[in-house]
């Protein structure tokens, strides 16, 4: 790329995508000498540049005269402070390339495998023996059964419930090179090659602590007050009306030499990043690769890293540019993906303290959208974390519709000519948030599996404050007056410790009607547990 090209690119990308040049405004533009008082359309779109450092840069490379356009080793050291911050040049630079460079197996090298029946055994397999993986790309594993503990992606494995126990990371089967289909007494077991993206992942991952200290480095901290502190993430959120999170799962990282607990929790003292800073440049480049991986390891530990950096992002950079990759992981083919995924969504959206007018809506037409498969979905650990997960999530977006109403009321929302008609109300948003959520969790309260169940009722008094008093009745509470009849007496058990939150709601009629009788009748042949718990 040459240095007119690379300023068009540059252009393009601080105009919110617009194009510098059509293939006639490059006629033109050679036609008037690159007088740009000539062309206003192309004067107007390099006014868009906001920053003045890059504007004045991008102007001396698309110079009509090749002559007078700088070198870029002359663009990087005039721009030095100004367009580039010192972290590009002391750090950044180099350690994009790094990573980038990585190198990797020819695709186009061959290996022949020996047979099942001249394959060597595990024992006698010399120890300095290599294999070159020839094809890269196969499907990854359909099922694992992690921890509620830890969803992170160098941690073991170990069992979820009832559910068996999955090596992490992912093994080649025995005797046979990884990627490689294991034929042998009608095994289909199948593993996936890495691929540069996985690479590239685990390289970032395990030397992030060289990453940290250039976070942001160029934003004075009277701006970044809190985003450095390492809060104690055992206290869940301590802004949020809901129960923290760690009720629910773990606000923890597995980052080699980096502390677990996850920095600039949000509370009270702590605030999100007031500008885009360098943290874009690693949020790309851990996103880029991301989706080229077939790992779940790989994407495993590319989730921790992004969680890491939503405390260094603005709240519309997480909205934006962080929670569509990581909303692309629910759709991924390893059960544990899928769950940490809905973890660290879960985990973005409660870090946003300040919203934008168009992501008013981004919890129930983007986000329950592209999730609403999870709830009857095939393995029981995912099933399991969205249950526990929905309701946080479902008060997030009701957060979110209060803090846009609230941008309308003070005027911060625009509209214009005619568009009062087409604006909806609150109250409308509201009943669309909660119709969402009512598909779901139904779905959730007639799951199979009493494990998901319980983990509905987690949170009972959060959900009827969500679903007020007639959802509640119809849905909630009609749902789990059948547990009392379920076989299961851990079940009931947590019927009992949720049913007072939920009388509460319903109302003194529902309660002297259907719930005290039933509850009487339910007395007899049960454990000392449950009456202990009803009396």
């Amino acid at each position: 790329m040459d240095v007119f090209s690379a300023g068009c690119v540059i252009a393009e990308l601080f105009t919110e995508g617009g194009s510098m040049f059509k293939l006639s405004d490059l006629f033109k533009y050679r036609e008037c000498g690159g007088d740009l008082k000539q062309m206003p359309e192309l004067e107007g779109r390099l006014n868009a540049i906001k920053d003045t450092a890059i504007k004045s840069m991008v102007l001396q490379m698309i110079d009509l005269n090749p002559s007078l356009r700088p070198t870029f080793d002359t663009i990087l050291a005039t721009a030095r402070g100004d367009a580039f911050p010192e972290s590009f040049y002391e750090f950044y630079h180099d350690y994009v390339h790094s990573i980038e460079e990585l190198p990797s197996p020819s695709p186009f090298a061959t290996t022949s495998y020996p047979s099942a029946s001249t394959l060597p055994s595990q024992a006698s397999r010399p120890s300095n023996l290599t294999i070159t993986p020839a094809i890269e790309g196969t499907n990854t594993p359909t099922s694992a059964h992690p921890t509620t503990s830890v969803f992170s992606a160098s941690s073991n494995v170990t069992t979820f419930f009832q559910g068996g126990t999955v090596p992490h990371p992912p093994q080649a089967t025995s005797g046979l090179p990884e990627g490689r289909v294991d034929r042998r007494e009608g095994s289909t077991k199948r593993t996936s090659l890495p691929r540069d993206g996985d690479r590239r992942i685990d390289s970032i991952w395990a030397g992030f602590e060289r990453v940290v200290p250039f976070l942001n480095q160029e934003i004075p901290e009277t701006q970044e007050s809190g985003i450095n502190d390492w809060s104690d993430s055992r206290n869940g959120l301590s802004n949020s009306g809901f129960k923290t999170l760690s009720e629910i799962l773990p606000v923890q990282i597995d980052i080699p030499n980096i502390p677990s607990t996850l920095p600039g929790v949000r509370n009270k003292n702590t605030r999100s990043a007031s500008q885009d800073g360098t943290a874009l440049i690693i949020l790309s480049l851990i996103c880029s690769n991301m989706r080229s991986c077939v790992l779940p390891s790989s994407k495993l530990k590319a989730l921790d890293l992004l969680l890491f950096l939503s405390c260094y992002l603005t709240d519309e950079a997480k909205l934006d540019r962080l929670v569509p990759y990581i909303v692309d992981l629910v759709h991924d083919d390893a059960a544990i993906v899928r769950a940490a995924a809905v973890r660290a969504i879960l985990q973005v959206v409660s870090l946003v303290s300040v919203i934008t007018p168009a992501n008013a809506s981004i919890i129930p037409e983007y986000i329950l959208f592209n999730t609403k498969h999870l709830a009857s979905d095939r393995d029981l650990m995912v099933r399991c974390i969205y249950a526990q997960c929905l309701v946080p999530l479902a008060s997030i977006g009701l957060q979110y519709l209060e803090m846009s109403q609230a941008l309308k009321v003070h005027g911060a929302k625009r509209l214009g000519p005619g568009a009062e008609i087409q604006d909806e109300s609150y109250d409308s948003a509201r009943t669309e948030l909660q119709n969402a959520v009512q598909e779901h969790l139904v779905t959730l309260l007639v799951d199979k599996s009493s494990v998901v169940k319980r983990a509905v009722l987690n949170d009972t008094s959060s959900l009827c404050i969500f679903l007020e008093r007639q959802r509640a009745n119809d849905i909630l509470l009609s749902h789990m007056l059948t547990y009392l009849n379920d076989r299961d007496w851990i079940l009931r058990y947590a019927f009992f410790q949720s049913v007072v939150d939920v009388a509460l709601c319903v109302g003194g009629r529902s309660l002297d009607e259907y719930i005290l009788p039933l509850m009487v009748q339910a007395l007899s042949g049960w454990s000392n547990h449950c009456m202990v718990v009803q009396i």
